[in-house]
């Protein structure tokens, strides 16, 4: 099991490569086997959601109805004590995670 933080971001105005001072939404999920689906979504086009994992590597899957599943295509990987951003996202778009 490994612990998953995502923030849920967007950028400064005119497309700045800056995150705005403060997130929308964030959260901390502990990982399993199972696929799990993170509680928030993207608002709209332009955010981003960045994603920190610390005690294990997990798969992510981002869409509108994500099934995370290792080794599947359109899944990524992140390895233990990694941090990726993802984006932008469209509307809808949430992130589920399983160990790898």
């Amino acid at each position: 099991m490994a612990t998953l933080y995502a923030t849920f971001t967007s950028i400064m105005s005119g497309d700045k490569p800056v995150y705005a001072s403060r997130s929308r939404a964030a959260q901390k999920l502990t990982t399993s086997g199972t696929s799990q689906t993170l509680a928030y979504a993207a608002q709209g086009y332009g955010e981003y959601v960045s994603i920190t994992v610390s005690g294990g590597a997990v798969a992510i899957d981002i869409n509108g109805s994500p099934t995370a599943v290792v080794g599947a295509a359109g899944t990524h990987f992140i390895a233990d004590g990694a941090t990726k951003e993802f984006g932008p996202l469209k509307a809808g778009d949430s992130v589920a995670v399983i160990d790898a």
